[in-house]
């Protein structure tokens, strides 16, 4: 898998979650690798709600947060509006979790 990795990240286009994943899974034990560390911030704030719909891992989803708050890709998604608005949700999940009372918030 690794070599696999190796030859084609640069112009990689993981198109279903499940391959999305195990990209994410494989990475873990390579952290230093380059192919390892591109991040993709859009990606990564879905899965900062959806730990905090499931009340999971909150270090982990500040960790994630403060990350993106510096870190630039340089490709379109940086600039894309969905990428803000998710960044806005992972920040401030509000009426995107159950339960959530807007009177109460």
């Amino acid at each position: 898998m690794r070599e696999l990795v190796e030859g084609a990240w640069p112009g990689l286009m993981v198109t279903q979650d499940l391959g999305l994943g195990m990209l994410t899974w494989l990475t873990h034990f390579f952290p230093q690798e380059e192919w390892a560390r591109v991040q993709f911030a859009f990606t990564n704030y879905g899965v900062s709600l959806g730990l905090q719909a499931v009340r999971r891992w909150p270090a982990r989803v500040d960790r994630l947060n403060e990350h993106f708050e510096t870190y630039r890709s340089g490709d379109e998604y940086d600039e894309a509006a969905i990428t803000w608005v998710m960044a806005c949700a992972s920040r401030f999940p509000g009426a995107w979790l159950a339960g959530f009372d807007p009177v109460l918030a």
